[in-house]
């Protein structure tokens, strides 16, 4: 009778504890102590039922868990919900430059619609931001923002901001150039400060409007991106292409005995003029189905992403 009585109180203190706490670890240990203490005492002893003061205990005992459920309820704050981190990918387009200093990639955020691009020598010299849409196999752009980083103060100069043209940094930037190339010859004057801000303004526009882009980033957002729908072959009729137009190209260049040099394939030196102009005849990336410059200068690294998502799509 003792153990039964006893086992019965436990089962009390303990549904009390669990409905009134809820994993607070505190009551819990208190009720665990009280079980402990209930059964040792009953193996001693004939337990009592029949004294009001048992149940009157009984009572104050569940009155008191839920009081430290409710006192522990009015100082709990719940954490506030994590927000999660949008969806981001990256590309890395360095390769495209002879200089290995020089650092070029995007990052992609395909919740947002977003593409940043950033490059420089060490850090992000130039930061551009675009938005993006996908139609079949395309991908469209405008540049909403553009901005390049000042030294020594490491503060940022936006040209573009909001979709844009801010016309006051291009003003400035040029008249820092003119004054600094007072002592140029007139050849290096010519070549320097050709880039005015009408002009660098006019380039500006293209960008700002909707316009279709190509090279890696156009493959990396297909990839990427969940809008479209390609059909299976694109990404390898792509890369079949890609593939034999590169070792065409090279195997022509090698024929013609032509040389790499500022980002294309050009005739060696000591050749005529009628030569020099045949051999880069011959080697225009159109002829060995690239479509632009933009395909031939990335070709390595378009290579990469298409392999890339045919893995992702088996």
């Amino acid at each position: 009778m003792n153990n039964l009585a006893a086992a019965g109180f436990g089962c009390v203190a303990a549904l009390a504890l669990w409905k009134g706490t809820k994993e607070r670890w505190i009551p819990t240990l208190f009720g665990m102590f009280i079980i402990v203490m209930t059964v040792k005492w009953a193996d001693k002893t004939d337990f009592p039922w029949n004294q009001p003061i048992i149940w009157t205990g009984i009572a104050i005992l569940i009155a008191g868990v839920y009081g430290l459920k409710w006192y522990d309820k009015r100082w709990y704050k719940p954490s506030p919900p994590l927000t999660p981190e949008p969806l981001e990918y990256n590309l890395i387009t360095t390769g495209n430059y002879e200089v290995d200093s020089i650092g070029e990639g995007w990052d992609m955020f395909p919740e947002e619609k977003r593409l940043v691009y950033e490059r420089g020598l060490g850090g992000p010299e130039v930061r551009k931001v675009y938005e993006y849409a996908v139609r079949e196999t395309n991908v469209f752009v405008r540049l909403l923002e553009k901005s390049t980083e000042t030294v020594p103060s490491d503060e940022r100069k936006y040209q573009v901001f909001g979709g844009s043209i801010n016309r006051a940094p291009l003003e400035e930037d040029y008249a820092e150039l003119v004054k600094k190339g007072e002592k140029w010859d007139d050849d290096t004057k010519r070549i320097l400060l050709r880039n005015t801000p009408d002009t660098i303004s006019a380039d500006l526009q293209k960008e700002i409007v909707w316009h279709e882009t190509y090279g890696a980033i156009r493959y990396f957002v297909l990839s990427k991106d969940t809008s479209p729908n390609c059909i299976g072959s694109f990404y390898k009729d792509e890369l079949e292409r890609f593939t034999d137009a590169s070792i065409a190209i090279e195997k022509k260049a090698k024929e013609l005995g032509a040389v790499w040099g500022n980002f294309r394939y050009k005739a060696p030196e000591g050749v005529t003029p009628e030569a020099k102009e045949e051999i880069e005849k011959q080697l225009r990336v159109f002829n060995f189905g690239f479509r632009n410059a933009y395909e031939f200068l990335q070709k390595d690294i378009i290579l990469g992403v298409l392999k890339d998502a045919l893995r992702e799509k088996q």
